[in-house]
């Protein structure tokens, strides 16, 4: 998967690398819904989900359920089912809509 931002633009970190990640091919209907959209990268899929967000200004290092370590200097624990995984602060606000 590679991250878009609300307006549909690739993600890049801050070294420009597009931020992209792995989903098993079983999860992936359990976890998005294809869209009518494409772009560069393929079909465009929207999250099902909802997950909770704990904002850390202090920043985070924790190891991710699929064994990454995750760093950030500020960033928000993502709470999406059983699993604990952060994200940094720039990538969340990018992509999740708060909903309250």
């Amino acid at each position: 998967m590679t991250t878009l931002s609300p307006t549909a633009e690739v993600l890049r970190d801050g070294c420009g690398q597009v931020n992209s990640y792995a989903i098993k091919a079983q999860r992936l209907d359990e976890l998005y819904v294809a869209t009518a959209e494409e772009n560069q990268f393929g079909r465009v899929y929207c999250a099902k989900g909802v997950v909770e967000a704990l904002y850390l200004s202090g920043g985070f290092e924790i190891v991710a359920p699929w064994g990454e370590i995750q760093r950030a200097d500020t960033g928000y624990l993502l709470l999406n089912g059983n699993e604990v995984y952060g994200n940094n602060r720039d990538t969340f606000e990018a992509t999740y809509a708060v909903l309250a």
